[in-house]
């Protein structure tokens, strides 16, 4: 008699963030429901660019990031998971995840993934290194440019492309510019902040996406401070092996011109910004750790599987509370689990990373889903790791992504 089993086929991306909590959830779901989910890896870049639509044909479940929503929707190479899963279950994700993750994945009146991870960009430093040092977290902007001068190659920020991209959106919305994809363009003032924040910090930046500079961070001295980067618990954890790594939350904008000296003090805390007032507003005053763009992963289901509502209990189980704690979480998973993050035997297992970042996470900056984004996205990335590189003036980087952004809205509109 053939074997009646359901088999499904998984694609997320290859770092043990995801992978341990796929495999171990795979685990649990064929000894609890008799189905098998197979998982292949792609390289985080991959993940970063590659459309969705390239890998529905393949795979049931595709782990991917939200700003590929509107390319997929448009489309049809994802299943609406409003067509799958009950209206009471899409509300229980919707109440249990943080920095708006959930809502992330929607698109055009649709849930197109549930998010199974959370991330944005936060900061990261070694406390040794820096009460060695006697200094304190950098508080401002001006305080991490004051750092990178005072401690030459000791302060990096990841610049590789996608990255680079990303930590200029940061900055933006930190400034009180958000991009608005549709409508305007770059703020100079962020890509001066950027452009500066490119000349103080170590070259080896341009070659370091987060996970390799945090196994860099872990294994050598050399790096004392990174203000932009996606969190990893992984590096956190108190059983992880290396040098102790702690995050916390982004800079604010106490002063935000990349041109004032700024300051750092001699003192070591290690609670660094954690502390700053979230509710505060206001370009050129002190704010809280606003505008961190939003990172993490949603998992959806391929429109051509033969195995839709099988997949979708996959997704859903995975993605909720119960999973989000005691499945995804102790095999080194990044939950999207408000419950989670919430729970302080959580937080002790990632080294008090939940709290300490936790400001950070909860003024999240969204990227756009709208169905160009995707590949102004990758192309703008390219560009702009080079024009940085390259020592290009401001104003140049904001003609050169501006134009850019113009071509892309062009092309949508068919001119």
């Amino acid at each position: 008699m053939p074997d009646q089993r359901v088999r499904l086929r998984g694609i997320c991306w290859d770092h043990a963030r995801c992978v341990k909590p796929m495999a171990a959830a795979a685990a649990v779901w064929r000894s609890v429901r008799g189905v098998e989910v197979a998982w292949d890896a792609r390289p985080l870049s991959a993940f970063n660019d590659q459309a969705v639509e390239e890998l529905a044909a393949d795979y049931d479940l595709i782990v991917f990031d939200h700003p590929m929503v509107g390319a997929a929707a448009r489309a049809g190479c994802l299943a609406p998971l409003d067509d799958l899963l009950p209206d009471e279950v899409l509300d229980a994700h919707a109440a249990d995840t943080v920095g708006g993750s959930h809502a992330s994945y929607q698109y055009a009146g649709h849930q197109w993934g549930l998010a199974v991870d959370a991330a944005c960009q936060v900061a990261a430093f070694r406390p040794d290194l820096l009460a060695a040092h006697e200094v304190e977290v950098p508080a401002t902007w001006d305080d991490v440019v004051a750092l990178a001068r005072a401690l030459p190659g000791k302060v990096v920020l990841p610049l590789y492309p996608a990255d680079a991209f990303c930590s200029l959106l940061t900055i933006s919305a930190s400034l009180g510019t958000p991009l608005d994809a549709e409508a305007s363009g770059f703020h100079r003032d962020a890509v001066a902040l950027l452009a500066t924040l490119a000349q103080v910090v170590d070259r080896s930046s341009f070659s370091l996406n987060p996970p390799a500079l945090l196994d860099r961070m872990t294994s050598d001295d050399a790096i004392v401070y990174v203000p932009l980067l996606f969190g990893y618990t992984n590096y956190s954890r108190p059983s992880t092996s290396g040098r102790p790594v702690r995050f916390t939350n982004i800079p604010t904008t106490g002063i935000p011109t990349a041109s004032s000296p700024g300051g750092c003090a001699r003192h070591l805390t290690t609670t660094g910004a954690r502390g700053a007032d979230a509710s505060a507003v206001g370009t050129g005053e002190a704010t809280g750790p606003r505008g961190s763009t939003l990172g993490g992963a949603g998992i959806g289901v391929s429109a051509t599987s033969a195995h839709r509502v099988e997949a979708a209990a996959f997704a859903s189980w995975v993605s909720g509370t119960t999973a989000q704690r005691y499945v995804v979480l102790p095999n080194e998973g990044q939950p999207a689990s408000a419950a989670t993050w919430s729970d302080p035997e959580a937080d002790a297992l990632v080294g008090g990373f939940f709290r300490d970042t936790r400001a950070t996470m909860d003024a999240v900056w969204t990227r756009p889903r709208t169905p160009w984004w995707r590949a102004f996205q990758e192309e703008a990335s390219g560009l702009l790791a080079e024009e940085l590189s390259a020592g290009s003036a401001p104003a140049e980087i904001v003609r050169v992504l501006d134009r850019l952004l113009d071509d892309h809205r062009r092309a949508r509109d068919g001119r």
